[in-house]
């Protein structure tokens, strides 16, 4: 397994970062869906699925299970 982040996914990460307040990690995960396409983002995490929303689509797990 590769655990490498590429330029373009670390670049994006700290805009995401710098403009919605989340930890690096959080923007990292953000960033890296972005850049894979991802259709919706799908977690647990009130606070990263909020400001997420802003980035592409959310859902909130425990609002479905």
């Amino acid at each position: 397994m590769d655990n490498n982040i590429d330029k373009k996914t670390s670049r994006q990460a700290a805009k995401i970062r710098a403009e919605s307040g989340l930890r690096l990690p959080d923007a990292m995960i953000v960033a890296t869906a972005i850049n894979a396409h991802c259709d919706l983002l799908l977690g647990n995490d009130i606070c990263l699925i909020q400001k997420a929303s802003s980035y592409l689509p959310t859902i909130i797990l425990s609002e479905y299970i």
